[in-house]
């Protein structure tokens, strides 16, 4: 059996010995939860002008993308917008659950399209919903937005009676068009989707104690490469983490 932390901790030190012009000329494949989208547009292009890095990525709801990853998938990184994917992952023998690394946060929030007074400042969550139509919600099957929002949704006694009202989403930025759509009155998204979007109103901020942390955990993949652990690094950099921050994304805490 390969020696994981040893080979990870050999690559790790050989990433932080390249320079801005000697990261290999190779394209890296990151798959990347979908609501971390806007800010790793911002990040790649950093990488690409500052260190010639050419990235393509692949975003998706993490469930989705954990699942292609486990079927064989060629990615380089994979990024999940929860621990559990990366748990799954390394129960399946696809990534060292050792390399992974934090590398932003995130708060739920519940947003409108609609043009009201309801919409001007934010209320109590158990009078959130009070309005009739459905809730836009990432799938709680397998999104992490949506299991966040089941958690935060049964801890407040509410599940039971919104499930019926509940409109699953392939990943919380579908979540998110629907309820800028006006498909649905209300959604259940990240604070980084709501700041990011010019179409939605928060009207509510649902309370951290009412879920697990968010955390958004990279995890190289195997063959790991020094250009994968160069931009681990990277993501964990103050620039980079300024554009999380910027993004609406908040810092993460020790896992």
């Amino acid at each position: 059996m390969r020696d994981w932390p040893a080979s990870l901790a050999a690559l790790a030190l050989a990433a932080l010995t390249l320079s801005s012009t000697a990261v290999r000329a190779e394209v890296l494949t990151v798959y990347a939860a979908a609501s971390l989208a806007k800010v790793l547009e911002t990040v790649h292009q950093q990488l690409a002008e500052e260190h010639g890095l050419e990235i393509q990525t692949v975003l998706a709801s993490s469930g989705a993308l954990a699942r292609q990853v486990e079927r064989g998938a060629p990615a380089d990184v994979f990024i999940s917008a929860n621990e559990a994917w990366i748990a799954h992952l390394g129960h399946k023998g696809r990534l060292s659950p050792e390399a992974a690394v934090a590398i932003a946060g995130n708060r739920l929030v519940v947003v409108t399209a609609e043009d009201n007074e309801i919409a001007s400042a934010p209320i109590p969550l158990t009078q959130t919903f009070d309005a009739p139509g459905r809730i836009a919600i990432g799938d709680p099957a397998h999104v992490p937005a949506g299991i966040y929002a089941k958690q935060a949704l049964e801890a407040s006694g509410l599940w039971e009676d919104l499930y019926p009202r509940l409109a699953p989403a392939a990943n919380v930025r579908a979540a998110l068009a629907l309820v800028e759509r006006r498909a649905t009155p209300r959604g259940i998204v990240y604070a980084s989707d709501a700041k990011n979007s010019n179409a939605v109103t928060v009207i509510a901020e649902i309370p951290v104690s009412l879920h697990e942390p968010i955390h958004y955990i990279a995890s190289p993949l195997p063959p790991v490469s020094e250009t994968a652990m160069f931009y681990l690094d990277a993501l964990q950099g103050p620039k980079a983490q300024t554009s999380f921050r910027n993004a609406g994304f908040t810092p993460t805490e020790s896992r």
